[in-house]
């Protein structure tokens, strides 16, 4: 390190620990480009007789209005949602999550993230690598045999989706593909979706830490007390 630099770097931390410097502001591309060195990330959810899978592929970040005198982060989560049975892949899609969330810093921890997150919308992209395999002669390889009859019961009439003969769990969630509508098994899926990534900006594994080795994350580190919005800009606060 040069001398010059050197002298920057201890003029602005004594700036900072006597109160002379009250805020530094971040670019959001320059926490995209953050978050998205992390992606892609694969999140398991639970489905009857199978397993899906979220995918997170990039986050686009910007601020929003949220009020008058109130201003909030916003995410697009780029995603890839599938379910698979008996390891075959039955369902694919792209799609887009928004989602609405406060910038948070824990003093404690020395890491970042987001508090107070939620769910504004999900909009199916439906593209090339989107499809619903018919399931009406698939089912037949991964049902056991007391409840074939039942699937083919379910899926001879329209009016038999989810209806009392269709016992299982698993039944009832495959005959939802008879309708061959994407739409329909997002819609199913929406709040399991929601609520994995509720659990995702939660998780205190998915925050990030400050690197002491860097110079202006170890100052923030040391002397950090807060990160706000403020005039369509993300603060970190001393």
């Amino acid at each position: 390190m040069s001398i010059s630099i050197k002298i920057r770097e201890t003029i602005t931390r004594l700036l900072v620990r006597f109160g002379q410097v009250k805020s530094s502001p971040m670019e959001l591309f320059e926490i995209d480009e953050m978050i998205n060195n992390w992606l892609p990330e694969k999140f398991k959810i639970a489905v009857s007789g199978g397993d899906a899978e979220l995918e997170i592929l990039n986050v686009k970040l910007s601020i929003c209005d949220e009020t008058a005198n109130q201003q909030r982060l916003n995410a697009i989560l780029f995603c890839n949602f599938k379910v698979k049975m008996n390891g075959s892949t039955i369902f694919n899609t792209h799609l887009n999550a928004e989602i609405k969330a406060d910038p948070d810093y824990s003093i404690e921890n020395k890491s970042v993230g987001v508090t107070n997150a939620e769910l504004v919308k999900i909009d199916l992209i439906n593209d090339k690598d989107s499809f619903i395999k018919d399931v009406s002669n698939f089912a037949n390889g991964i049902l056991p045999s007391p409840l074939k009859d039942l699937f083919n019961l379910a899926l001879a009439s329209s009016t038999a989706i989810l209806g009392e003969e269709v016992v299982s769990g698993m039944t009832r969630y495959l005959s939802m593909y008879n309708s061959g509508s994407q739409q329909t098994i997002i819609d199913y899926h929406h709040q399991d979706i929601e609520n994995k990534i509720i659990d995702i900006s939660n998780d205190s594994e998915m925050r990030y830490v400050m690197d002491e080795t860097d110079f202006e994350e170890k100052l923030f580190a040391d002397y950090g007390k807060s990160i706000g919005i403020q005039d369509g800009k993300l603060l970190f606060h001393f």
